[in-house]
């Protein structure tokens, strides 16, 4: 049976590596796909991000016998065929034998050139590796036959080398039945059917410059069959142009997409940037949102405190005349003098001023404390819900010094009583 080697590395082109590896088969080829790189499980990962599982490693291929090695290009995978030594000794012995070898896309100058397995003569590989293969007489054609060497373009060219590859290893019948298969003969017959009008408008041009003479021949249209192979060829232009502007808008459409993805790119990077500084940010309003609003509880209930510490001293000090009687039952017995009820009113209000003054120091305090939260809230541009906040503070220090005011005249009224 037929056999074909096609070793494949990381990187190499699954298109082309698959197409040929397909297109042999369907021609009765039995194909070995060997692995480069000692790979688990003989898995690599092509150049496209394809994972395909070989059947052996390269290894296991030393010394044995193949009709074909064709070496897939891509890169790096033609690197690593290159650098492969089991794949060079098989390319080297299938040179030796006279026997069928080639390589595609990248391989032919990566891989053939670089060791010296081109024959002298024509050869192609992709068309960007033309100037790294010197000393060739290099073709721009879909594939190349030199003797036992086969080389061809890219994967767009993969399924015509294929087609070649069985043709020379299984025969003409045998390609075309694969070729009708694929549906490759259609291009095939159209080039044909060109070539063939080319030829009969070319006999029937020199038929015509013999009977009339290179002068007397001037008419653009030589016959009938002229005329329609000429508008036929026109139309084709047509189309051909039509093709091209479709391109060419389909390509400005992909620029401008292109351009878009890259804008959006830069923006989604710009907020990844910017999103650690605001979570931040929003951590730390939060931080003092609750600062702040704990302050406020501690406010309120020191306000309150004042009501109940400015009611106990209201009706203490209205109520004083009850005094001697609530005291004379601590001390039973005991006579007050005018200095000793003085000296308990004195007593009391000392004891209330004090309160007071401990009140409002705490109070200060946290006055204090709020406005530097305050200070810091218009440092840091709070949001909306954060200024409602503020307008709240603002009006709590408003009804504190309304109370301050109130207790303050109050106290200077009994002074004054006094």
């Amino acid at each position: 049976m037929t056999t074909a080697l096609i070793p494949i590395a990381d990187g190499s082109e699954e298109i082309e590596a698959i197409t040929l590896a397909d297109v042999l088969t369907r021609g009765g080829v039995q194909v070995t796909l060997a692995t480069v790189g000692n790979k688990p499980q003989n898995i690599v990962t092509m150049s496209r991000g394809v994972k395909v599982q070989g059947d052996v490693a390269i290894e296991e291929c030393t010394g044995k016998n193949f009709d074909l090695v064709v070496c897939p290009g891509g890169m790096p995978g033609a690197e690593h065929l290159r650098d492969s030594k089991e794949v060079v000794a098989l390319l080297q012995k299938q040179k030796e034998d006279n026997k069928l070898y080639g390589a595609i896309c990248a391989a032919p100058a990566v891989v053939l050139h670089t060791h010296g397995l081109l024959p002298s003569g024509p050869a192609t590989s992709y068309p960007s590796f033309e100037s790294k293969m010197t000393g060739v007489d290099y073709k721009h054609e879909n594939v190349v036959v030199n003797g036992k060497c086969v080389t061809s373009q890219g994967p767009g060219t993969a399924m015509a080398m294929g087609v070649k590859l069985v043709e020379l290893l299984c025969g003409h019948e045998k390609a075309q039945s694969v070729a009708q298969g694929l549906l490759n003969t259609l291009q095939e017959k159209k080039l044909h059917l060109i070539k063939s009008r080319l030829n009969q408008e070319q006999v029937e041009d020199d038929v015509c410059r013999q009977n009339y003479g290179d002068k007397k021949w001037a008419r653009p249209l030589s016959s009938s069959f002229n005329r329609k192979f000429r508008a036929d060829m026109y139309r084709c232009f047509s189309l051909v142009r039509e093709a091209k502007t479709s391109d060419r808008t389909a390509r400005d459409k992909l620029n401008e997409n292109q351009e878009k993805s890259e804008a959006l790119s830069r923006d989604k990077a710009s907020l990844d940037h910017e999103l650690p500084e605001l979570q931040q940010n929003n951590f730390s309003c939060k931080e003092e949102i609750a600062c702040v609003s704990s302050l406020f509880s501690h406010l309120e209930r020191h306000v309150q405190e004042k009501h109940h510490v400015l009611y106990d001293f209201r009706h203490s000090y209205n109520n004083f005349d009850a005094l001697p009687e609530l005291l004379s039952g601590k001390n039973a017995g005991a006579v007050f003098t005018d200095t000793a009820f003085e000296a308990e009113k004195q007593s009391l209000c000392d004891e209330f001023e004090r309160r007071i003054s401990s009140i409002c120091k705490l109070e200060r305090y946290m006055l204090q404390e709020i406005v530097k939260a305050n200070a810091r809230f218009e440092a840091k541009k709070e949001i909306s819900h954060v200024l409602r906040e503020r307008q709240t503070f603002l009006q709590y220090l408003n009804d504190g010094a309304d109370v301050f005011e109130q207790l303050h005249s109050h106290v200077e009224e009994k002074k004054v009583l006094r």
